[in-house]
């Protein structure tokens, strides 16, 4: 066993298959990290094509919709959003890309740390 310190979550990621994330000496986030990411259950689907964002923002389980340069995120709150916004993609022209993914570390980290901090508050 090889312990991997980091602040860099994505580097954790990259090269680590468990994980434990301390606060304040409290375990806040461990196990396997494919198990942390499925049970954390939001996911992110990232579309490349024409697209309505006020449509995808109105349909239920969207929580958030983030226009890049190149592709838009749409931030779900779980898998079964998935098939609803796939279901509006297929009536939209070029669509170039469409991939469901899990939420990344950093993105649950934030989550959970952020949760605990606004308890406390």
């Amino acid at each position: 066993m090889v312990v991997f310190s980091s602040h860099q979550l994505d580097h954790v990621e990259s090269f680590c298959e468990e994980l434990i994330v301390l606060e304040k000496g409290k375990a806040i986030i461990e196990g396997r990290i494919e198990q942390v990411k499925k049970d954390f259950k939001k996911q992110n689907i990232k579309i490349i094509g024409d697209v309505n964002i006020e449509t995808l923002k109105s349909i239920p389980g969207v929580f958030q919709v983030i226009e890049n340069s190149n592709e838009i995120i749409v931030k779900i709150e779980d898998e079964n959003v998935a098939k609803d916004v796939f279901e509006y993609i297929k009536t939209c022209n070029n669509i170039m890309k469409y991939d469901v993914e899990q939420a990344s570390l950093s993105e649950i980290f934030i989550a959970k740390v952020g949760g605990l901090k606004n308890e406390k508050a």
